[in-house]
């Protein structure tokens, strides 16, 4: 019933939102809108600060509306005039991230954050989300009214004079591809020829796994030759601090693996270079690290024996919202998917509406939960342990490479996520 629902509610959008409704409401080009995220656990307010016309829109033109309700963030515009939703996207943020620790109980702090939408050609009311860890619902935190001549948008402005290329793909059609954007932190002018081969080392490898090998047709690879002042990057525990550009850190919320930037001002500035779909940072170390934000933007490492893999597992978590698969047993993580409400990651189950989830793919005669013996390895199911908890918390397959690195690839479930966000960025 549940996919019967989303189904009509899909159709109900494409015949509402479809492919003629982007010429009229909107330019082929981004309005990007910058905002303060800030507060603690609650509440939490989202404020913008700045907005930037740049010259192309890299997403689809025709799927316009984001159904699927992943992301703990939402986006939503709608014509003033007609009060028609025209536009919609679910992202993550490392504010919400911050905002599950327990330290958000007891301080406030503020993050930068930015989201684009395509160029409106008439007034707009834009209205942004974030999801209640307590409700799992959607809550409204700001509205806007923003009309394309508003003073406060900075037009025909070059945000920086760093050289770019495209590496694979098809620099005239980018409205209909999935267009990746690398940018370089930590590499110093001396190494940009070493930061080329690990963008080219990185995006075949990843090419080597389905459903990216059979969808590369349809993947555009954008290079930005980021240079910062010196190799390497901030490493706290070890009191290292580096001139790079992006800004990126270790020790990201006490992880010393997390790897992450909060500069998301210079991180766009120098994406709004190429189109870009995902933004990729790659990190001239070989430290063990990175991270993966949905629809925010993705880091790795570049030099461990393990980053190629760590590459692919964090594009997991950006492009489709898939959820980490491996589980600890610390009590900080106790609360983090409540045994009470479904998750809205694709792949990750607490059973509550498994329905909604992957229940299709699962056979017969495989037992839900399914025991994790070597019957059942190699088959759809619901294995206990996933999203960082051991027990109430269920993934789809025995092995994953959003549980291990060791994985042969994605789990039937994960492929099927990715795929389905391929295709609606490049509008099939």
């Amino acid at each position: 019933m549940k996919r019967l629902v989303l189904a009509i509610l899909f159709l109900f959008y494409f015949f509402t939102v479809f492919a003629g409704d982007f010429d009229n409401y909107f330019f082929h080009k981004t309005l990007r809108i910058d905002f303060i995220h800030s507060g603690g656990r609650e509440p939490e307010q989202m404020t913008i600060i700045d907005m930037k016309e740049l010259p192309f829109w890299s997403g689809s033109t025709t799927n316009l509306i984001d159904w699927w309700n992943y992301g703990n963030n939402f986006v939503q515009v709608y014509d003033s005039a007609t009060g028609k939703l025209i536009f919609s996207r679910g992202f993550n943020s490392l504010f919400k991230e911050w905002q599950r620790l327990p330290e958000s109980k007891k301080k406030t702090l503020a993050f930068y954050e930015v989201v684009e939408i395509p160029y409106p050609k008439a007034t707009v009311k834009v209205k942004f989300f974030s999801r209640n860890f307590k409700t799992w619902k959607l809550e409204q935190k700001s509205e806007y009214y923003i009309s394309p001549d508003y003073y406060m948008i900075k037009h025909d402005k070059k945000y920086s004079d760093f050289k770019y290329e495209l590496l694979w793909g098809d620099s005239t059609d980018y409205e209909n591809r999935l267009d990746i954007a690398f940018l370089a932190d930590g590499y110093s002018g001396k190494s940009m020829e070493k930061y080329k081969n690990d963008v080219e080392r990185m995006y075949k490898f990843m090419f080597e796994y389905e459903p990216f090998k059979s969808y590369k047709d349809k993947i555009n690879i954008w290079v930005v030759y980021s240079v910062s002042q010196e190799d390497g990057t901030d490493d706290p525990r070890k009191d290292i601090y580096k001139r790079s550009c992006l800004n990126s850190t270790f020790n990201t919320f006490g992880s010393d693996r997390y790897l992450t930037t909060t500069d998301l001002r210079r991180v766009y500035d120098f994406a709004s270079l190429v189109p870009h779909d995902q933004v990729y940072i790659l990190v001239n170390t070989d430290k063990y690290g990175g991270g993966g934000i949905y629809n925010f933007f993705s880091l790795t490492s570049v030099d461990h024996r393990l980053s190629r893999l760590v590459f692919v597992h964090e594009f997991g978590h950006a492009l489709a919202g898939l959820a980490d698969e491996y589980y600890y047993d610390e009590p900080e993580y106790a609360d983090y998917y409540p045994d009470s409400l479904e998750p809205w990651e694709p792949n990750i189950t607490t059973l509550v509406n498994f329905d909604a989830k992957w229940k299709s793919m699962v056979h017969d005669t495989v037992p839900v939960p399914t025991p994790d013996v070597p019957e059942y390895y190699n088959v759809v199911g619901a294995f206990e342990g996933g999203g960082y908890r051991s027990k109430g918390v269920y993934r789809p397959m025995h092995t994953c490479l959003m549980k291990e690195l060791s994985a042969p690839g994605f789990c039937p479930v994960c492929r099927k996520a990715l795929e389905e966000r391929i295709k609606f960025v490049v509008g099939e």
